[in-house]
């Protein structure tokens, strides 16, 4: 086995979980509801490569990525 089989094994089992403790503090249902919708929608937008949810709809229609998020944020209606 390579180098790299030998580090992933050495690494702890419960590495992923000490990061999610911090997160237990924070109750997901007394958030806002547009705070919810953007934290439901981080996933989505990661996976498109944008940061508004107007570039995810473009996106998900095949526009392009920079066109996409130059329209979701307004920037080429301004002009108009």
């Amino acid at each position: 086995m390579g180098t790299s089989g030998r580090n992933l094994k050495s690494l702890p089992i419960n590495l992923p979980h000490t990061h999610l403790k911090g997160s237990d503090r924070y109750s997901f249902n007394k958030l806002a509801n547009n705070k919810r919708r953007s934290l439901n929608n981080l996933p989505v937008m990661i996976y498109h490569g944008v940061n508004t949810e107007h570039a995810v709809l473009m996106r998900i229609n095949s526009v392009q990525r920079s066109v996409g998020t130059n329209l979701g944020n307004g920037k080429l209606l301004k002009g108009c």
